[in-house]
Order: structure tokens, then sequence, then C-alpha cells
């Protein structure tokens, strides 16, 4: 794993993400209406920034997501992904 990869340091400039598109693009800008989604890392991405902003999308699509245990991954729906495998 590389260093920095999963240091939630990805994460930090994400709400500009979310503000640049609803300032630039005619969107719902709302939970209700908000998805992300990722493939292989990108999935892994996804998953954790929709866990640690649980109010920020009501959808999460993870396709082929490289899911790996975290020794701190102690959330409600990272063990329940876990502990189904």
């Amino acid at each position: 794993m590389a260093s920095k990869t999963m240091d939630r340091s990805y994460k930090a400039n994400f709400m500009d993400i979310i503000k640049f598109v609803e300032g630039n693009y005619r969107v719902k800008a709302d939970k209700a209406n908000r998805v992300i989604a990722g493939l292989s890392m990108g999935g892994l991405h996804s998953f954790h920034i929709s866990r640690y902003d649980e109010n920020t999308f009501d959808y999460v699509g993870l396709f082929s997501a490289a899911l790996m245990p975290r020794e701190d991954a102690t959330g409600k729906v990272f063990m329940m992904i876990w502990t189904a495998r």
C-alpha cells in the first residue's frame, strides 16, 4: 500500500469538488440526489468518503472495490461489509 493512500488526505479537497459541480452544473444539491461511486481503488475511496460524510450522499456505488480491513475501521457499514465476505 503506497504511502498516504488511505490516510484521508485524498478527502481534503473533496467538498471543493462538490461545490464546483453544484456551482457549474444544473444539479439538485442535496443528499437525496447525490451519489458517489468508484471502481477498484476509486471504490475504496468512495466507500471511505461516504463513511466519513454520511450526511452528504444518499447513494454509494462500489464497483470491484478494493476493500481491505483497517485497524481504525469501526463503522457499522464497514464492519457489516467486511464480515459478509
